[in-house]
Protein backbone atom coordinates (compact mmCIF):
# COMPACT_ATOMS: atom_id res chain seq x y z
CA UNK A 1 0.00 0.00 0.00
CA UNK A 2 1.48 3.66 -1.18
CA UNK A 3 0.52 5.31 2.44
CA UNK A 4 2.19 2.36 4.20
CA UNK A 5 5.17 2.93 2.32
CA UNK A 6 4.92 6.87 2.87
CA UNK A 7 4.23 6.12 6.66
CA UNK A 8 7.77 3.87 6.75
CA UNK A 9 9.57 6.75 5.05
CA UNK A 10 8.08 9.20 7.28
CA UNK A 11 9.31 6.73 10.54
CA UNK A 12 12.41 6.19 9.47
CA UNK A 13 13.13 9.78 8.61
CA UNK A 14 12.33 10.15 12.70
CA UNK A 15 14.34 7.58 13.72
CA UNK A 16 17.76 9.15 12.25
CA UNK A 17 16.04 12.24 13.55
CA UNK A 18 16.54 10.91 16.80
CA UNK A 19 20.00 8.99 16.59
CA UNK A 20 21.51 12.36 15.30
CA UNK A 21 19.73 13.98 18.54
CA UNK A 22 21.28 11.58 20.54
CA UNK A 23 24.71 12.68 18.78
CA UNK A 24 23.75 16.20 19.88
CA UNK A 25 23.29 15.29 23.42
CA UNK A 26 26.76 13.77 23.57
CA UNK A 27 28.72 16.03 22.13
CA UNK A 28 27.29 18.98 24.32
CA UNK A 29 27.51 17.42 27.27
CA UNK A 30 31.46 17.00 26.80
CA UNK A 31 32.96 18.63 24.10
CA UNK A 32 36.00 15.84 24.56
CA UNK A 33 33.32 13.61 22.47
CA UNK A 34 34.01 15.40 19.33
CA UNK A 35 37.39 13.57 18.72
CA UNK A 36 35.40 10.31 19.40
CA UNK A 37 35.78 8.38 16.13
CA UNK A 38 33.12 5.48 16.57
CA UNK A 39 30.53 8.43 17.97
CA UNK A 40 31.28 10.45 14.32
CA UNK A 41 31.71 7.52 12.24
CA UNK A 42 27.45 6.52 13.85
CA UNK A 43 26.58 10.46 13.01
CA UNK A 44 27.99 9.72 9.20
CA UNK A 45 25.73 6.57 9.33
CA UNK A 46 22.52 8.08 10.47
CA UNK A 47 23.25 11.22 7.92
CA UNK A 48 24.06 8.68 4.92
CA UNK A 49 20.55 6.57 5.87
CA UNK A 50 18.62 9.84 6.38
CA UNK A 51 20.01 11.31 2.28
CA UNK A 52 18.44 7.89 0.88
CA UNK A 53 14.63 8.93 2.26
CA UNK A 54 15.00 12.85 1.83
CA UNK A 55 16.83 15.83 1.23
CA UNK A 56 18.33 18.21 3.89
CA UNK A 57 20.70 20.90 5.00
CA UNK A 58 23.49 20.22 7.55
CA UNK A 59 24.72 22.87 9.40
CA UNK A 60 27.01 22.52 12.34
CA UNK A 61 27.06 24.56 15.23
CA UNK A 62 30.41 25.75 17.33
CA UNK A 63 29.28 23.47 20.27
CA UNK A 64 29.73 20.37 17.37
CA UNK A 65 25.45 20.00 17.25
CA UNK A 66 24.73 19.39 13.88
CA UNK A 67 21.26 20.97 12.25
CA UNK A 68 19.40 19.33 9.96
CA UNK A 69 16.92 20.97 7.81
CA UNK A 70 14.61 18.53 5.82
CA UNK A 71 14.50 20.25 2.03
CA UNK A 72 16.81 22.79 3.23
CA UNK A 73 14.11 24.55 5.80
CA UNK A 74 12.46 21.91 7.95
CA UNK A 75 14.30 21.38 11.00
CA UNK A 76 14.54 18.12 11.59
CA UNK A 77 16.92 18.55 14.77
CA UNK A 78 18.86 21.44 16.32
CA UNK A 79 21.01 21.31 19.05
CA UNK A 80 19.24 18.85 21.59
CA UNK A 81 15.75 18.81 20.69
CA UNK A 82 13.93 16.95 18.21
CA UNK A 83 11.20 18.12 15.66
CA UNK A 84 9.70 15.06 13.88
CA UNK A 85 7.69 14.98 10.75
CA UNK A 86 4.22 13.26 10.02
CA UNK A 87 1.89 12.46 7.57
CA UNK A 88 -1.46 13.39 6.96
CA UNK A 89 -3.58 11.72 4.38
CA UNK A 90 -6.60 12.70 5.89
CA UNK A 91 -7.72 15.15 2.52
CA UNK A 92 -7.62 14.35 -0.68
CA UNK A 93 -3.72 13.63 -1.40
CA UNK A 94 -0.34 13.01 1.05
CA UNK A 95 0.80 16.04 2.93
CA UNK A 96 4.06 16.38 4.85
CA UNK A 97 3.44 18.31 8.39
CA UNK A 98 6.11 19.48 10.50
CA UNK A 99 6.27 19.70 14.34
CA UNK A 100 4.29 22.49 14.56
CA UNK A 101 1.10 21.21 11.91
CA UNK A 102 2.40 23.16 8.80
CA UNK A 103 2.08 21.86 5.11
CA UNK A 104 5.78 21.29 4.37
CA UNK A 105 5.29 18.84 1.72
CA UNK A 106 6.82 21.19 -1.78
CA UNK A 107 9.65 21.40 0.58
CA UNK A 108 11.07 17.63 -0.06
CA UNK A 109 12.37 17.54 -3.47
CA UNK A 110 14.44 14.43 -3.30
CA UNK A 111 14.71 10.57 -1.47
CA UNK A 112 12.13 7.89 -1.18
CA UNK A 113 9.40 10.56 0.62
CA UNK A 114 9.94 12.37 -2.68
CA UNK A 115 9.23 9.34 -4.72
CA UNK A 116 6.28 8.13 -2.27
CA UNK A 117 4.60 11.49 -2.37
CA UNK A 118 4.75 11.84 -5.97
CA UNK A 119 3.39 8.23 -6.24
CA UNK A 120 0.64 8.87 -3.65
CA UNK A 121 -0.20 12.58 -5.13
CA UNK A 122 0.05 12.60 -9.23
CA UNK A 123 0.08 8.88 -10.32
CA UNK A 124 -2.40 7.34 -8.84
CA UNK A 125 -5.16 9.98 -9.47
CA UNK A 126 -4.06 10.04 -13.16
CA UNK A 127 -4.28 6.51 -13.30
CA UNK A 128 -7.59 7.28 -11.71
CA UNK A 129 -9.01 9.46 -14.20
CA UNK A 130 -7.64 7.28 -16.87
CA UNK A 131 -9.88 4.44 -15.56
CA UNK A 132 -12.57 6.83 -14.87
CA UNK A 133 -12.42 7.97 -18.60
CA UNK A 134 -12.40 4.52 -19.97
CA UNK A 135 -15.28 3.14 -17.60
CA UNK A 136 -17.91 5.99 -18.70
CA UNK A 137 -16.67 6.14 -22.33
CA UNK A 138 -17.31 2.42 -22.58
CA UNK A 139 -20.55 2.84 -20.74
CA UNK A 140 -22.36 5.79 -22.39
CA UNK A 141 -20.99 4.17 -25.46
CA UNK A 142 -23.23 1.01 -24.94
CA UNK A 143 -26.01 2.95 -23.67
CA UNK A 144 -25.91 4.67 -26.48
CA UNK A 145 -26.21 1.83 -29.18
CA UNK A 146 -29.24 0.25 -27.19
CA UNK A 147 -31.05 3.42 -27.03
CA UNK A 148 -31.32 3.55 -30.93
CA UNK A 149 -32.41 -0.17 -30.73
CA UNK A 150 -35.65 -1.48 -30.01
CA UNK A 151 -36.48 -5.44 -27.62
CA UNK A 152 -37.77 -8.42 -28.80
CA UNK A 153 -40.72 -6.83 -28.84
CA UNK A 154 -40.56 -4.02 -30.80
CA UNK A 155 -40.27 -1.55 -27.73
CA UNK A 156 -37.13 0.89 -27.63
CA UNK A 157 -35.37 0.80 -24.37
CA UNK A 158 -36.65 2.34 -20.61
CA UNK A 159 -33.72 1.73 -18.97
CA UNK A 160 -30.06 1.81 -19.90
CA UNK A 161 -27.97 -1.11 -19.10
CA UNK A 162 -25.10 0.59 -17.14
CA UNK A 163 -25.55 3.37 -14.46
CA UNK A 164 -22.52 4.96 -12.77
CA UNK A 165 -22.08 7.79 -10.36
CA UNK A 166 -20.26 10.45 -12.24
CA UNK A 167 -19.33 12.49 -9.15
CA UNK A 168 -17.72 9.39 -7.14
CA UNK A 169 -15.55 8.14 -10.27
CA UNK A 170 -17.02 5.70 -13.20
CA UNK A 171 -14.70 3.07 -12.60
CA UNK A 172 -15.32 2.30 -8.84
CA UNK A 173 -19.56 3.11 -9.10
CA UNK A 174 -20.38 1.47 -12.63
CA UNK A 175 -23.15 -1.23 -12.50
CA UNK A 176 -25.22 -3.34 -14.62
CA UNK A 177 -28.62 -2.45 -14.33
CA UNK A 178 -30.95 -5.51 -13.49
CA UNK A 179 -32.88 -5.84 -16.64
CA UNK A 180 -34.45 -9.26 -18.13
CA UNK A 181 -32.58 -10.46 -21.81
CA UNK A 182 -36.37 -9.53 -23.22
CA UNK A 183 -35.94 -6.53 -22.01
CA UNK A 184 -32.65 -5.95 -24.14
CA UNK A 185 -32.79 -3.36 -26.68
CA UNK A 186 -30.31 -5.02 -29.30
CA UNK A 187 -32.02 -5.32 -32.43
CA UNK A 188 -32.61 -2.69 -34.92
CA UNK A 189 -35.99 -1.28 -35.74
CA UNK A 190 -36.04 -2.83 -38.97
CA UNK A 191 -35.65 -6.61 -38.01
CA UNK A 192 -37.70 -6.16 -34.27
CA UNK A 193 -37.47 -9.65 -32.54
CA UNK A 194 -34.37 -10.83 -34.56
CA UNK A 195 -31.99 -9.32 -31.82
CA UNK A 196 -29.48 -7.96 -34.57
CA UNK A 197 -26.60 -6.40 -32.30
CA UNK A 198 -25.77 -3.26 -32.55
CA UNK A 199 -22.71 -3.22 -30.32
CA UNK A 200 -20.70 -2.98 -33.03
CA UNK A 201 -19.76 0.48 -33.40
Amino acid sequence: DSQDQLRSAVAKINQFGEHIQKYNLEVRSDARNLNDPGLEAQLYQQLEGLSEGVDFKLVRADDGSVTVNLGGQTPLTIGGSLFPISLDVSGTGAVIRDWQGHDVTGQIEQGSLKAGLDYQNTYLPGVGEDLNRLASTLADSVNAGLAAGVDQNGNGPTTDLFRYDAAAGAAGSLQVNNLNPSELAAASAASAGLATVLLAQ
